[in-house]
C-alpha cells in the first residue's frame, strides 16, 4: 500500500515537473490543479521520494504573477491622444460622450454631425483634408518603465544585462534565474561559470541544455529569456516629448518613437534619422513603413543612439475622386502620379481627363494647372510646396442609353445603339401589365445640347404590329419613351415633361403645351408633340367620353401679333370629321386650348325604386321628366291594404341637405346654450353639472339621429290628380306601408302605448288613456306627428285641448316632450331640436319596418 502512494506521489510529481517545464497554457493549468490538490502529507511523501513539491508549486505562482503583471503592462501602458490626423469624433471613438458637446450654445469640433435647418435633419459632417500619418505612435505613455516584454528572436544576442530562466526538474527540482554579468559570463550552480555574451538565444540554451545533461546525470532543464538588457537613447526633434529614454535591447527606432508618444504636428514623417557616434546611420521614412510596411530602415538600436526628427518638408494636398484624400509630405522632385501613389490611386469613378493643380505662382496669386491624368502629365508634371489637386468625377448623367418609363413592368435605362427603332425596346405586350394604351405613348427628346426638349407622339400598336413601319421611328440616345395606361390619369406621369416645356420657353414666346376639357377621359394639359392634330390630343387625353357632342369642337388660340394685348381667335372645327382624318386634321400650335361639349340631353341611367303595398314593387327606369304617378301606374298601382296617408318618399339630395342642416342645428344650438350660460355669470351662479348634463343629453340625441330625406307628400291627392305631380330625380324612393289603424303615444306620459285608432277620441283623451302627463312634461310643447310625417300643434285652452277628435287619424303619433332644464329654458333652437329628433326617429323607424318586410 504504501508502495501505491510512493507510486502515485512520484507520478505527480513528475507530471508537475513536466507541466511547469513546458510553459504552455494547459500545462500550467494541469500544475495549478496538482498544487491546489496536494496535502501536508502528499507534500512530506514527496521530498521523501526526493521531489521538492512546495518549490515547483512556487514556480507555478510567479508564472501566473508575470502573466498577470505582463498582460495588465501591455493594456495599461499607452494611451492613444489627437492629432492632426484625427477624425473629428475622435473622442466619441475612443469611449467619449456620443451626443454633441454643448459649448457657450454651439455645438463642439468633436461632433460628426451638422444640422440641416432647411432639411431639419442631421447630416455627415464634410470631413476637411487632414495631414496624412500622424496618428502612427501617437499616444500618452502612463509609464516611465521601458517595454521588457518584446517577443524575442531566435538569432537575438546576448550580452551584459540580459537574464535566463532556468528551470531544473528530474532527479533534482529547482529554478533559478540567472544574469550575464559585464564579462559576459553567468555563474550556474552546479555548472560554474558559462560564457554567453555574443551566443544567440537559440545557441546559447542549446550549450546550456548540453552542460546540464553531461554534469548533472538525470536532470533536464527548460529556458526561456529573461528580463532583457536595457539602454538609454535620446528622441530629438519633433519628438512629442523630446528626451533621453530607457528601452529593451530589442528596440528598434520605431519602438523609440512609440515611447516617446509619437511625433509633433510639425514634423517630418519621412525624414527620420538615426545617428550614432555623431555620424548618420541611416534615414527612416515612415510612409515606406505605412503604406507598404517596409521595415528595411527601422534599424536596431544601440546605446545612446540619437533619433532626430526635423520639421516637416513640401506638403501637397489632393482630393476628390482618390482613395486617400489628405494633405501628404513630398520629397523634392515629385510628380504628379508620385502623389496620386501616395493617395491610393484614382477610385473607379476618377475623371482621368480633367484634374487640376491649384498652384501660387511667382507673382503671389493662385492659378490653376491643368492635367491630362491620361495622357503621360501625371508622371511629368512636378508639383512644388502648398499645391493642391482636385480629381473630379465621370458625369453622372447617361450618355448612350435610352429609358422606358411609366405603365411597364420594369423601367429603366437600356443602351442605345446608331439605328434602334421603339420597336427594339418595346418587343412585346408581355413588358407592360394588362390594359395598356396601345394608341398613346410619348417620346421625349433632347433637341439641343442645353438640354431644351421636345416630343413626340408614338403609336404602340403599330410599333408592335408593324416594327420597321413609319411609325416605328429611330430613337436616339438619351431618348425617354413613357407608356400610360388605360384607365390611368396621365396628370402626375406627365408633369416634369409639363414644367421642363414651359420653362425652356423664351423670349415671350409661347410654351410648347395644349389643353383639352369636356367630354374625354382625361381632360387636362398635354405636351405638344410634333405634327400633333385634334385627333393626336383626343387620343393622348384617353379617348372621346361619353355623349360627346361631335358636330362642332372649339379650339381657342392665343395671338400674340400685338405687342399691346393678346388675341384670341377661336376655331370651330368638326369633331367626326376631324378623328377620320388623324394626322392629317387640325394641326394644333403652342397654348392651344380645346373644349369638347356634352349632349344636352346626355344623362346617366335614372332609377326609382317602389316598395312595400305596390302590386308590381320593384326598381324602375324612368324617362327625364317623367312624374311619380306615371311610374305608379307603370307599376300596376296599390294593393288594397296600403296605406297611402303614411307614403315615406325619400330623396338623396334632401338627405345630404338635412345632414347639412342637422350639423348647423347642432352647432347653432350650442353656442345658444353657451351664450346663455356666459350672461347667468355674475347675476345667478350656474349649475356647471346640470349644465353640462344637458349638453351632453343633446349631443347624445344629434348623434344617433340619422338622416332620412324624407319628402312630405299628400300621395292620395296626387294619385286623384287634386294636387301637383311630383317630377322625379334619380335614387327616388317610395315606401308604402300596410295599414295599421293605431295611434302611439310616446314621451313624458307614464305608459307609452299604441292604441286602437278611435276616430271619436281626442289629443286629450288618448293622453289620459297613456296614464296622463309626468311631472317633467312639458304641456306647452305637445305635438302631432301626422302619418305623411308632416308636424301638427294642436291648440290649447286654458286647461285641456280645443282641436276636434277628428284631428287625430290613424297612424297618427302624441309626442309629449321633456320639459327643458331650468339651465336650457327660454332657448328656442332646444324646442326646435327635440321636435326634430322625433320627426326624424319616426320616419327612420317607419322606413326600416319597410326595409324588414
Amino acid at each position: 500500500m504504501n508502495d501505491l502512494i510512493r507510486n502515485r506521489i512520484g507520478l505527480a510529481a513528475i507530471l508537475l515537473c513536466w507541466a511547469v517545464g513546458t510553459l504552455s497554457q494547459e500545462g500550467l493549468n494541469d500544475a495549478r490543479r496538482m498544487c491546489s490538490d496536494m496535502t501536508e502529507k502528499d507534500i512530506a511523501m514527496a521530498k521523501a521520494a526526493g521531489y521538492d513539491v512546495e518549490k515547483l508549486c512556487r514556480g507555478v505562482s510567479s508564472i501566473e504573477a508575470k502573466e498577470v503583471s505582463e498582460t495588465q503592462d501591455t493594456d495599461g501602458l499607452f494611451v492613444p491622444r489627437r492629432t492632426i490626423s484625427s477624425p473629428n469624433n475622435f473622442d466619441q471613438d475612443q469611449g467619449g460622450e456620443a451626443l454633441p458637446e454643448q459649448k457657450d450654445g454651439k455645438l463642439t469640433d468633436n461632433f460628426p454631425w451638422v444640422w440641416n435647418d432647411s432639411e431639419k435633419s442631421w447630416e455627415a459632417k464634410g470631413e476637411e483634408l487632414k495631414p496624412y500619418g500622424y496618428d502612427l505612435f501617437a499616444n500618452e505613455s502612463t509609464t516611465f518603465a521601458p517595454e521588457t516584454n518584446i517577443p524575442v528572436s531566435a538569432d537575438y544576442l546576448l550580452g551584459p544585462g540580459d537574464s535566463l530562466e532556468v528551470l531544473l526538474f528530474g532527479k533534482t527540482n529547482n529554478s533559478h534565474s540567472i544574469e550575464i554579468n559585464r564579462n559576459g559570463i553567468v555563474d550556474f550552480p552546479g555548472l560554474g561559470p558559462v560564457g554567453l555574451a555574443g551566443l544567440t538565444f537559440v545557441e546559447a540554451k542549446e550549450m546550456i541544455k548540453t552542460r546540464i545533461s553531461a554534469q548533472m546525470i538525470g536532470v533536464e532543464a527548460s529556458i526561456s529569456m529573461g528580463a532583457l538588457r536595457t539602454m538609454q537613447v535620446f528622441v530629438l526633434g519633433e519628438a512629442y516629448r523630446p528626451g533621453a529614454y530607457t528601452v529593451s535591447s530589442l528596440a528598434t527606432i520605431t519602438h523609440a518613437l512609440f515611447s516617446s508618444g509619437g511625433v509633433s504636428d510639425i514634423a517630418s514623417l519621412r525624414n527620420i534619422q538615426l545617428k550614432r557616434a555623431g555620424q548618420l546611420v541611416t534615414v527612416l521614412d515612415l510612409y515606406d513603413l505605412l503604406m507598404s510596411g517596409d521595415t528595411s530602415n527601422d534599424m536596431r538600436l544601440q546605446a545612446s543612439d540619437v533619433i532626430y526628427i526635423p520639421t516637416v518638408g513640401d506638403m501637397v494636398s489632393v482630393s476628390g475622386e482618390v482613395r486617400r484624400p489628405a494633405i501628404y509630405e513630398i520629397k523634392s522632385k515629385t510628380s504628379v502620379q508620385g502623389l496620386l501613389d501616395l493617395a491610393g490611386g484614382l477610385k473607379a469613378k476618377a475623371f482621368s481627363k480633367n484634374a487640376r493643380i491649384d498652384r501660387v505662382d511667382s507673382d503671389g496669386f493662385m492659378t490653376v494647372v491643368d492635367v491630362n491624368l491620361s495622357a503621360g502629365d501625371a508622371s511629368s508634371q512636378l508639383l512644388k510646396a502648398g499645391d493642391h489637386l482636385t480629381v473630379d468625377s465621370v458625369v453622372e448623367a447617361q450618355k448612350n442609353v435610352v429609358s422606358l418609363v411609366g405603365y411597364v413592368h420594369r423601367p429603366g435605362e437600356f443602351s442605345w445603339w446608331a439605328g434602334m427603332r421603339v420597336s427594339d425596346l418595346v418587343k412585346s405586350l408581355d413588358q407592360f401589365p394588362k390594359k395598356l394604351d396601345l394608341n398613346f405613348a410619348l417620346l421625349t427628346r433632347e433637341r439641343s445640347p442645353a438640354g431644351e426638349i421636345e416630343t413626340l407622339s408614338i403609336d404602340l400598336e403599330s410599333v408592335l404590329t408593324q416594327p420597321g413601319s413609319k411609325e416605328d421611328v429611330h430613337l436616339k440616345a438619351r431618348d425617354i419613351v413613357q407608356v400610360f395606361a388605360l384607365d390611368g390619369s396621365r396628370k402626375e406621369g406627365l408633369e416634369e415633361t409639363l414644367l421642363a416645356l414651359q420653362a425652356q420657353s423664351r423670349s415671350g414666346g409661347l410654351p410648347e403645351i395644349v389643353s383639352v376639357a369636356g367630354s374625354v377621359k382625361f381632360p387636362g394639359t398635354y405636351p405638344l408633340t410634333k405634327g400633333m392634330t385634334l385627333a393626336h390630343l383626343v387620343e393622348a387625353a384617353g379617348g372621346l367620353g361619353q355623349a360627346v357632342y361631335s358636330d362642332v369642337v372649339e379650339i381657342s388660340r392665343a395671338d400674340l401679333a400685338y405687342t399691346d394685348r393678346v388675341n384670341y381667335q377661336v376655331y370651330a372645327v368638326d369633331l367626326a370629321e376631324e378623328m377620320q382624318l388623324g394626322s392629317e386634321g387640325f394641326l394644333l400650335r403652342p397654348y392651344d386650348s380645346v373644349t369638347l361639349r356634352v349632349l344636352s340631353e346626355f344623362r346617366s341611367e335614372s332609377k326609382v325604386e317602389l316598395k312595400g303595398e305596390v302590386r308590381l314593387p320593384g326598381v324602375y327606369d324612368f324617362e327625364r321628366g317623367e312624374t311619380l304617378r306615371e311610374v305608379i301606374d307603370r307599376a300596376g298601382g296599390f294593393t288594397d291594404l296600403a296605406f297611402l296617408d303614411a307614403a315615406i318618399f325619400t330623396r338623396d339630395s334632401l338627405r345630404k341637405e338635412e345632414e347639412k342642416q342637422l350639423r348647423k342645428l347642432k352647432k347653432d344650438m350650442l353656442g345658444e346654450i353657451d351664450a346663455k350660460q356666459v350672461k347667468a355669470i355674475g347675476v345667478k351662479a350656474p349649475d356647471a353639472q346640470g349644465t353640462d348634463e344637458a349638453r351632453q343629453a343633446l349631443l347624445a340625441s344629434f348623434d344617433s339621429t340619422e338622416a332620412t330625406g324624407r319628402l312630405v307628400i299628400d300621395l292620395p291627392g296626387i294619385v286623384d290628380g287634386s294636387v301637383a305631380d311630383i317630377p322625379l330625380r334619380s335614387g327616388d324612393v317610395l315606401g308604402i306601408p300596410e295599414f295599421r289603424p293605431s295611434v302611439a303615444v310616446i314621451g313624458q306620459v307614464y305608459q307609452p302605448v299604441v292604441f286602437t285608432f278611435d276616430p271619436k277620441l281626442g289629443v286629450t283623451d288618448y293622453l289620459s288613456m297613456a296614464g296622463g302627463l309626468r311631472e317633467d312634461a312639458d304641456q306647452k310643447a305637445i305635438y302631432v306627428i301626422k302619418a305623411s310625417g308632416a308636424v301638427d300643434i294642436p291648440r290649447r285652452r286654458l286647461l285641456s285641448f280645443a282641436g276636434q277628435p277628428a284631428s287625430i287619424e290613424a297612424g297618427d303619433t302624441i309626442v309629449v316632450p321633456q320639459r327643458t332644464e331650468e339651465e336650457l329654458s327660454g332657448l328656442p333652437l332646444v324646442t326646435k331640436a327635440s321636435q326634430i329628433i322625433y320627426q326624424l326617429s319616426l320616419g327612420a323607424a317607419a322606413l326600416n319596418q319597410l326595409n324588414r318586410n
